[in-house]
């Protein structure tokens, strides 16, 4: 009963203190029901640019989950779901890495990645540029090779990936370096 009691006491001082900080983002509005004609302001977990606003704490949470479907991408070895993450129009010499990813996967049998995004930076859109992001990424690769499935080979790195905001979500726009996906 006790706990039952602590319980709800306690869900409901998280749900005033939420609607307080909602309450506290709002912006001020003049007499006259408009803006106070400043630029807007950026709240925490929130960049503006020109009024586009970014909500940073999604674009972070969206380019984790594209790095966990990266990782599990190539652990299914299939090079379309590799390649479907990056945007081949900012990716530079794409088609080059689109053939390294494929003859990675063509030439193991077992293959093994660990990302841990370790740093992830987002910068909203600017000068008609859309928003990007920049993800430091300590990676992590055990695979065998066909010619000796025997022996398991490991690597260790910490990758640079760049994203790009693109109608079909963020995407990335270049890893480095590439000779990490170079058996």
């Amino acid at each position: 009963m006790i706990r039952a009691a602590g319980s709800l006491f306690l869900s409901l001082a998280l749900m005033t203190l939420a609607l307080q900080q909602k309450s506290c983002d709002k912006k001020p509005a003049t007499a006259g029901g408009g803006s106070t004609g400043s630029a807007p302001s950026a709240s925490v977990g929130t960049a503006s640019v020109s009024g586009a606003d970014i909500d940073v704490n999604a674009a972070e949470r969206e380019i984790r989950r594209k790095i966990e479907d990266l990782r599990g991408a190539f652990e299914s070895k299939m090079a379309r779901s590799v390649t479907r993450e990056m945007d081949p129009n900012e990716t530079s010499a794409y088609a080059g890495l689109e053939e390294q990813i494929q003859s990675l996967m063509d030439n193991t049998t077992d293959l093994q990645l660990f990302f841990r995004p370790a740093n992830i930076q987002v910068r909203p859109a600017e000068q008609g540029r859309p928003p990007r992001a920049q993800a430091q990424v300590d990676a992590e690769m055990r695979y065998s090779l066909k010619s000796s499935s025997a022996q398991q080979k490991q690597k260790r790195q910490q990758l640079l990936m760049d994203f790009v905001k693109s109608p079909q979500g963020w995407r990335i726009a270049r890893i480095e370096p590439r000779s990490f996906f170079t058996p």
